[in-house]
């Protein structure tokens, strides 16, 4: 089957957080809104037909996860990512972020500290000091490629590890969001060693596992057997198939005693059932939908070189991070010489485009947009004009 992924879909009043809330968020309605990461495309044809099918079913009661279920997950996990796990691996969690709080909960106290590596996914930084976790930070390290002009993020395991010395737990987030790096094999196992070395705990965020683009490949750090032991790792259908509203995510724990104080904390949090319909969709997208996945991959990668051919051509001021995976791109817009507050004033009000402001990740953030690029290319074309217009308009003064 073909699938249209140039089909523009109007989301207006459709309780979107991204087009329903962009004057809450950006003080006007008059934008295009690139910030939430979620895509401007139609989810899967065989998902709909699945949820219609079910609501055909006049009864909606409590619901259990079922064999189906666990053979969805396992079957993608050994097709996608070469990663043979077990029914007892497996909890089923409302979202990632929920996931990352459990975590923190389960497997540390109050005063505890939890690493992390910006420009990072805020999230990161709420679950740790709202819950009156100690933060430490190992930046991550911007370097310019010679060939391609691009930024490429890397890692200081030297400062990495002093961190990890004080840490109780690592939340890795790989991919990585918003720079884009998938790690390498070598990475993770550094990573790996330094933190069972040092005794940490080890929460990988891989909700992007699966929109990566060749010949780059993804590996779950804990499909890497001697880290399984210290590992967490939280995946979902929800980046990959546009699926996030349906609020399903898993957890894949092969070390029983960590399974076993998630799960503990979940029971006092009062989570233990799945979303029906989230159900539904989750093994209805792995075992149906790997075709429309491979379609949308190549299109998600034409529109990420439309973007880097755009600001090279128009707008070379600019650098742009190297992105392996996402459908987001990170953009240093620091040569503006802007104050932040002013940058973000600037693309609202001039460009009349919503970008997710670089700062929420850090302050290496500071001067820093992400855009999303998981729409049409007729809308990814008019904002990128938009950003032009009125970067030139300004250049004119």
């Amino acid at each position: 089957m073909k699938y249209d992924f140039d089909k523009c879909i109007d989301r207006r009043n459709t309780a979107s957080f991204k087009w329903d809330w962009c004057n809450l968020i950006f003080g006007t309605d008059d934008i295009i809104p690139m910030s939430i990461a979620d895509m401007d495309i139609c989810v899967p044809p065989q998902v709909v037909d699945a949820l219609k099918q079910r609501i055909e079913h006049p009864v909606l009661g409590y619901t259990v996860k079922t064999d189906k279920f666990y053979q969805a997950v396992q079957n993608w996990m050994q097709k996608r990512h070469n990663w043979q796990i077990e029914d007892s691996y497996i909890l089923s969690t409302p979202g990632i972020v929920p996931a990352i709080n459990f975590a923190v909960f389960a497997l540390t106290n109050p005063g505890d500290g939890i690493l992390i590596q910006p420009p990072v996914y805020h999230p990161f930084f709420d679950a740790i000091e709202l819950n009156d976790r100690k933060l430490l930070i190992n930046n991550l390290k911007a370097k310019s490629s010679k060939t391609s002009g691009k930024s490429y993020y890397e890692i200081d395991f030297e400062d990495f590890e002093q961190k990890a010395k004080q840490a109780k737990l690592f939340i890795l987030c790989s991919p990585h969001n918003p720079v884009g790096r998938v790690w390498t094999k070598e990475e993770l196992q550094k990573i790996g060693n330094i933190c069972k070395k040092h005794n940490v705990y080890v929460l990988s965020d891989e909700i992007h596992n699966d929109l990566v683009f060749k010949p780059t490949k993804h590996i779950p750090f804990s499909s890497i057997k001697e880290f399984s032991d210290i590992s967490i790792t939280c995946m979902a259908p929800s980046k990959t198939f546009n699926v996030a509203g349906l609020c399903t995510s898993i957890m894949i724990i092969p070390n029983p005693e960590i399974k076993k104080a998630l799960e503990d904390i979940m029971m006092k949090s009062g989570i233990f059932m799945m979303n029906i319909f989230g159900m539904n969709a989750l093994e209805t997208c792995y075992n149906e939908c790997e075709d429309w996945l491979e379609q949308l991959l190549v299109y998600l990668d034409s529109n990420r070189q439309f973007v880097y051919d755009y600001f090279e051509k128009n707008l070379p001021e600019f650098t742009l991070a190297d992105s392996e995976s996402t459908f987001l791109i990170w953009i240093d817009f620091n040569s503006l010489k802007m104050e932040h507050n002013e940058l973000e004033e600037f693309l609202v009000k001039k460009a009349k485009v919503g970008l997710d402001t670089g700062i929420k990740y850090g302050e290496l953030g500071r001067g820093f947009m992400r855009l999303n690029f998981g729409c049409s290319r007729k809308m990814l074309e008019e904002a990128l004009n938009r950003i032009n217009t009125a970067v030139k308009e300004l250049k004119k003064r």
